[in-house]
């Protein structure tokens, strides 16, 4: 239980009613009406006694809400004296508190004399009993559901607990406004005007006499509820146990009221009545959409609660008997989403249901089409994308067919223009019956819409195939911009491959201006060679000599190829680097020198060289005529193939890595194949992806990279390995492991220098460098210490580890390998794995059984062990059974 500290006053005679003492100084206007409230309403009869009351009113400044209780004061030397304690709740408290009535039973009679301090007042949740009164509809209905007028209520039994559940179940704008008295003798008022809900004695009738609000008298039985929502109200006010009526509000309507109007409830009473309707009777979602529409609602609501049962709606209103209804139904339900359309699912639902209507009922179909036109109404683009594929059943090409003036010019455009369906049977009904559709179908096609002709052309274009369909095309092609034409020819020559010759002067006369016919060859160009695609491109050819591009267009493609080639033969390097700044002349020019690698391979390697294209079109050219270069200019085309694939490639990109080095590394020596390989450039992903390339290829490049792994493995720790992941350092791992094989010394180099560097990264995910690399480190520590190496053990110090600083340097670099381990991100069974390598299992689980934590670590080497190969699993189980056997082995570390 939470409390919060309010401000109070105390009100009674002294000298006269007025203000014995409080915590909170108020404003002139709010202290006079206070001052005034806290006495009684009225004069007391001679012997009249009554029981405490409370009083609950805003303030005018509308800083605080006050709720007060006043007692009859029968110790004053005064009749008619009252003692009253007032609190004084924040406004925003106030309307957010679900705790009313414990503001009331804070209010305590205040004892002579008696120190004022800030109340504590405990909020809890209130918990009503259920009030037992015969008038609740009545008042209920004065509340709520009938024009707002002030209310008095005489000889009410239980007055508090009504008006305190009566306040606890209001909204925050209207709780913010609200007075009530639960005894008064007179009307109360405040500024101006009466309290909302008086509650007064039965004899004190004749002082309401000029009240101008409603009166609920004392009656013998209850009076029969006028509203369909009183009975329910009722309920929720005056017998649950938490009167709230936002929980109604299942709109937000009464969250989002600010003016505190019973409107706002009267409108979620009708959604809730609107919402149980809806599951049988379409339109009562008709009603629902309305109020929707009408206020700020959730926005969760259309789409979590409403769009089932807008959908249901649909499934009702198509089982009805009259399809003029069903229609009348779907436009009145698109016309509630004028401002915001439906949901894709819900539209969906509508196309397919007027779908269906319309293949069932063609003829009222276009009698609704018909008479929205003669209306000026638009027919809805779902509508019509529904009866668009209904009608597209009709036999178009059959005495039964529908007769095209019957469905309008500017329905039919929307038909088209929505349908692709429709779109296929016009098209059909063109070709076979061109005296009874085409006219109508290119009066439609005229119609001053540009986004409908745009929207018919993309349905209609993909159909036209035979001659009767060309004149369908000038209204269809108005206005086209450069690449809308270009798309058109697309569409056209994928439907016919060209062959239709009519096609080809409306086509053209569309083009008009130098970019729209560029972009109509371009798009000729990109259909299937043949006749009839030759026929249309000469018809659309302007000869320009000095444009390269349609140099190789506009000739024989040998030809073509051949004069590109001599052009560039004949061209200093700069006439080339000019040329190759545009990237889409360079790309055409060397497509159609690629075509013949062999015959055009030096000039292809030249431009390639010269420009700058980007890395995958750079690297898929060059591999395709390298075998056809000369010894020299492979060695550069090599080099520079190498420096872009290793350096620039994304990481991801499909160009087979292992393929280059397959073609290209051959030409360079190992040192450079090296550097190529760590790029101070390359990003982290990409030597990634290099030393992944490297494993893939043929043995011959493996062994180039193996003979020189201390190399590789020297610049990999210099230029930083942070981005790694823990499949790259295992590759790295792997190399270092084979050029055992290769070359032991680099080997053995690599190995120090990948031991050393992996040792101080504990936090990166490179264990299995130090599983590869530290049993032959150790091996080679023991093996100096007996052979007293020395040149081997400078080596090691110069390496800077610090492992190797004691006279044991094998004990030392146990040591250094457990605790190492013990403090990284490494899998656990890669330190017996290392162990087991180097051959001093043993020794390591004795070492670690000495360290504080050491035996939990065994455990997770245990465990970790399932993840292993099954060989590696057995090893590291079988030392760790062995070590458990027999703890008390003579195995020193």
């Amino acid at each position: 239980m939470s409390e919060s500290a309010v401000q109070q006053q105390v009100h009674g005679y002294q000298s006269g009613h007025g203000l014995l003492g409080g915590t909170v100084k108020l404003a002139r206007d709010d202290q006079d009406l206070v001052d005034r409230l806290s006495d009684i309403a009225g004069p007391l009869r001679p012997g009249e006694t009554f029981d405490p009351y409370i009083t609950t009113y805003p303030l005018p400044s509308g800083q605080f809400y006050v709720i007060a209780r006043t007692w009859q004061d029968l110790e004053s030397s005064r009749a008619g004296c009252v003692r009253t304690r007032s609190l004084f709740i924040p406004m925003e408290m106030w309307e957010r508190t679900n705790a009313v009535s414990a503001f009331a039973y804070a209010l305590t009679r205040p004892l002579r004399p008696d120190p004022i301090p800030p109340i504590a007042v405990p909020i809890e949740t209130d918990d009503f009993g259920p009030v037992l009164e015969q008038r609740l509809p009545e008042l209920v209905e004065a509340l709520f559901l009938e024009s707002r007028q002030p209310i008095v209520v005489f000889d009410s039994p239980d007055a508090e607990s009504v008006a305190l559940r009566v306040l606890t179940a209001l909204w925050p704008s209207r709780r913010r406004t609200f007075a009530t008295c639960t005894w008064c003798l007179a009307p109360r008022k405040l500024k101006g005007r009466n309290f909302d809900l008086v509650f007064a004695p039965r004899d004190a009738r004749n002082r309401f006499s000029d009240w101008d609000g409603r009166r609920i008298e004392v009656v013998n039985r209850s009076p029969e509820a006028r509203h369909r929502w009183t009975t329910d109200l009722v309920q929720a006010l005056f017998f649950d146990p938490h009167p709230k009526l936002s929980d109604w509000d299942e709109l937000g309507i009464l969250e989002g009221d600010q003016v505190g109007d019973e409107a706002a409830l009267r409108l979620s009473l009708m959604w809730r009545e609107l919402e149980a309707k809806a599951r049988t009777t379409p339109n009562a979602v008709l009603g629902m959409l309305d109020i929707l529409n009408s206020k700020s609602v959730r926005p969760t609501i259309a789409r979590t609660r409403l769009e089932p049962l807008v959908m249901n709606a649909i499934r009702l209103a198509s089982g009805e008997a009259a399809p003029d209804g069903i229609w009348r139904f779907y436009l009145n339900l698109l016309g509630k989403f004028s401002d915001k359309l439906p949901s894709s699912l819900l539209l969906r639902q509508l196309r397919h249901a007027s779908a269906h209507l319309a293949a069932d009922h063609p003829k009222s179909a276009v009698s609704v089409l018909s008479d929205l036109e003669n209306r000026g109404r638009h027919l809805p683009a779902v509508l019509a994308a529904g009866i668009g594929d209904g009608l597209s059943h009709a036999l178009f090409c059959s005495e039964a067919a529908l007769r095209p003036i019957e469905i309008g010019r500017r329905p039919l455009l929307r038909l088209v223009a929505f349908s692709k369906r429709f779109s296929l049977s016009l098209a059909k009904g063109v070709r076979e019956y061109p005296q009874c559709w085409s006219s109508v179908a290119i009066e439609a096609l005229q119609a001053p819409d540009a986004d409908l002709i745009r929207r018919a052309r993309r349905n209609l274009l993909p159909n036209l195939d035979a001659a009767a369909h060309a004149p369908l095309l000038p209204p269809l092609l108005t206005g086209l911009k450069a690449s809308e034409l270009a798309t058109v020819v697309r569409t056209i020559g994928k439907t016919t491959n060209f062959g239709v010759e009519d096609f080809d002067r409306p086509l053209i006369a569309a083009a008009r201006d130098d970019d729209a016919l560029r972009s109509l060859r371009e798009a000729i160009l990109e259909g299937q060679p043949g006749v009839d695609a030759d026929r249309f491109l000469l018809s659309a050819l302007h000869l320009d000599p000095q444009d390269i591009t349609w140099l190789l267009t506009s000739v024989p493609h040998d030809r073509g190829r051949l004069i590109l080639a001599k052009l560039v033969d004949r061209a200093d390097d700069g006439s080339i680097q000019m040329f190759l700044r545009d990237q889409r002349c360079a790309c055409e020019a060397l497509d159609c020198l690629i075509a013949e690698p062999a015959e055009s391979a030096h000039q292809i390697m030249r431009i390639l060289m010269s420009g700058r294209l980007d890395t995958p079109a750079f690297i898929n050219k060059a591999l395709l005529v390298y075998p056809h270069l000369s010894h020299t200019e492979k060695s550069r085309a090599a080099v520079e193939m190498l420096r872009r694939s290793l350096g620039e490639l994304p990481p991801n990109s499909p160009v087979d890595l292992s393929s280059i080095l397959a073609d290209a590394a051959e030409e360079v020596n190992t040192g450079d194949l090296i550097v190529l390989l760590t790029q101070p450039s390359a990003s982290a992903n990409r030597i990634a992806a290099n030393i992944s390339a490297v494993l893939s290829s043929k043995k011959s490049i493996q062994h180039k990279v193996l003979s020189r792994i201390d190399e590789l493995t020297n610049r990999l720790i210099s230029r930083g390995t942070h981005g790694f992941s823990e499949n790259t350092y295992a590759q790295w791992a792997s190399l270092i492991e084979e050029s055992h094989s290769i070359s032991p010394e680099s080997h053995l180099r690599a190995a120090i220098e990948a031991l050393s560097y992996a040792l101080k990264q504990p936090h990166y995910p490179l264990s299995k460098l130090i599983v590869v690399s530290f049993p032959t480190v150790y091996r080679r520590i023991v093996s100096a210490r007996r052979e007293s190496d020395l040149d081997f053990a400078v080596s090691l110090f110069l390496s800077a580890f610090t492992l190797f600083g004691d006279w044991d340097r094998g004990k030392t670099a146990r040591k250094e390998l457990v605790e190492t381990f013990l403090s990284s991100d490494w899998p656990p069974s890669n330190l017996l794995l290392a162990a087991l390598n180097a051959g001093i299992d043993q020794k390591i689980l004795r070492r670690l059984s000495r360290i504080y934590g050491g035996n939990r670590y065994i455990e997770m080497i245990w465990d970790d062990a399932s993840q292993l190969q099954e060989q590696q699993r057995w090893s590291i189980r079988n030392a760790i059974t062995k070590f458990t056997e027999h703890p008390n082995a003579e195995d020193w570390d």
